[in-house]
């Protein structure tokens, strides 16, 4: 569409969102609200985000239609909208310049001197989230972009003036339109293959995304992938030959760790972490990291550490159900999903039940054997719901359903269930369970808060 070269954000007066309601439009949407601009925009659904945007005044529909575009300077639409939306098409014929939300964030990027990225498979949110608490409370002035709701903040969105701190989403490589003081790479693994169709040629997208940025920090695991290039920082849980490196590590009963943290092979920092999951102990490294590099003092990142609360949908407690103990996490690839249940050997004992939403028809297609191997190897009662198809219809790809019998043909203890049915299953069946987890990137948080309510 527009290139976003022409476009400075300094000389807009109106916006309109397509999508406004999405995680990541809501942020920019209230961005541009707290910079003066006049933000309209349109939505499939009302939530909880709209409501806060139109209290801060903008304007929102409810629903896509020609008439919702006014005359605007630019109007910019989210990834899961497609080109053929009757809004995009009536602002092609008023003439408005039309822009994809990842390219607006880069022209959002260019206010600031520096811009920190945070990108990866999976790990982004609570990296960015805890990167966004030590920066604050070092009063660097971040403005900052979140990819979930962080408790401390009790949003998603954080208006600083010094620094931009954003999620780098890869999907459909939406990462390579800023230009990075730091960019920071968790992990690198099969995802988006609808787009990518290789695990190569995501690779090669990151590649990308690492020549934009002036400094690296990345999974030490990495480096053979980023070796030609100068200034990156690795981090390991594993191979203490990385510049940041955790040791001595002890699981605490209540939750969380204590850990060495150490830097170029001496010792750094000692942390305590509330954080469950030893993927957390590999996140708060990178913050660590990146913290450094931008000269935060180390007792400042020890404290914000220890009182970092999470992430809405990350291993989050939303209460009982009956007997059990109910935790609803955001994973839904599966290595995300073998890193929440390995935390839950961790730190539970007791029957426990894993409910999951697959997210998208094409993700179940092109990781199938690796869900099914997953749950198939699972020990604990697995109950799948229907797909949440996002943007995609079933012909896009592999139904839950068909998950389902896949893996009913070597496990017996794995079920499908509607949620009307789920909610008959969880009110009669469901006392044995000590713990119950809701794991998916779909609309099951608001399945997990109404069976907590209602059973």
């Amino acid at each position: 569409m527009e290139n976003s070269k022409k476009i400075n954000f300094s000389k807009l007066n109106s916006i309109h969102f397509v999508g406004i309601g999405g995680i990541s439009m809501s942020a920019l949407a209230s961005y541009c609200l707290d910079k003066n601009k006049i933000v309209t925009g349109s939505d499939l659904h009302n939530s909880k985000k709209i409501k806060e945007l139109i209290s801060k005044g903008a304007k929102i529909c409810i629903g896509h239609s020609r008439g919702n575009v006014p005359y605007c300077d630019l109007l910019v639409y989210t990834g899961a909208i497609k080109l053929s939306n009757p809004e995009i098409a009536q602002a092609r014929l008023k003439g408005i310049k039309c822009m994809e939300r990842s390219e607006f964030l880069g022209v959002v990027s260019k206010g600031y001197n520096k811009t920190v990225a945070v990108a990866g498979t999976h790990g982004k949110t609570t990296t960015t989230a805890l990167l966004a608490k030590i920066l604050i409370d070092a009063k660097v002035k971040p403005t900052v972009f979140v990819g979930g709701n962080v408790k401390f903040l009790d949003d998603n969105y954080f208006l600083g003036d010094k620094l931009m701190l954003t999620e780098a989403c890869e999907y459909r490589a939406s990462f390579l339109y800023t230009k990075n003081y730091v960019g920071i790479i968790l992990n690198i693994e099969k995802e988006h293959l609808d787009f990518y169709h290789s695990l190569e040629n995501e690779i090669l997208a990151f590649k990308k995304f690492a020549g934009n940025s002036e400094n690296l920090v990345c999974d030490y695991a990495l480096l053979e992938v980023f070796q030609d290039r100068k200034n990156v920082y690795t981090v390991s849980i594993i191979d203490e030959r990385a510049y940041i490196f955790a040791k001595n590590i002890i699981s605490l009963k209540t939750g969380g760790y204590i850990f060495d943290c150490y830097k170029n092979g001496e010792k750094f920092l000692r942390i305590t972490t509330t954080l469950i999951g030893y993927h957390n102990i590999y996140n708060i490294l990178v913050a660590i990291c990146t913290a450094d590099i931008l000269g935060v003092d180390k007792k400042i990142m020890s404290k914000s550490i220890f009182e970092f609360s999470g992430v809405e949908r990350r291993m989050e407690n939303i209460g009982k159900l009956q007997n059990a103990s109910v935790y609803l996490d955001y994973a839904h690839h599966p290595t995300e999903i073998s890193a929440v249940l390995k935390s839950c050997v961790e730190f539970h004992c007791g029957k426990s039940l894993i409910i999951f939403q697959p997210h998208t028809y094409s993700r179940t297609a092109t990781l199938f054997k690796e869900f099914v191997s997953l749950f198939i190897n699972e020990k604990r009662d697995v109950v799948l719901l229907p797909t949440y198809p996002a943007r995609e219809k079933k012909s896009d790809g592999i139904s839950s359903l068909e998950l389902y019998k896949e893996i009913r043909k070597q496990k017996e203890n794995v079920y499908y269930k509607t949620k009307k049915q789920l909610y008959s299953f969880l009110k009669n069946e469901c006392n044995e369970y000590k713990y119950i987890f809701f794991i998916g990137a779909g609309d099951i948080d608001k399945v997990a808060l109404k069976s907590v309510k209602q059973v």
